[in-house]
């Protein structure tokens, strides 16, 4: 379990790469205003159709193909 609060792509459910918050929200498009999370693993994701992500808590949009936990 800790390794997953310390590597957040471990987890089998999407969360924040930065504050670790499953309160997430889909996004359309990339908002230009907000930070975008510059890891080579989201990058890849989002050439193959990844869900872009957005964290209200520390406004960090990110791409994932993992789904939302329930």
């Amino acid at each position: 379990m800790a390794l997953r609060r310390r590597y957040p792509m471990l987890s089998l459910h999407v969360c924040c790469p930065r504050c670790g918050t499953r309160d997430l929200r889909v996004f359309s498009k990339i908002d230009r205003i907000e930070g975008l999370y510059n890891n080579p693993l989201s990058r890849i994701q989002q050439l193959f159709g990844a869900t872009l992500w957005y964290c209200p808590w520390c406004r960090l949009q990110f791409f994932d193909c993992r789904k939302l936990r329930r």
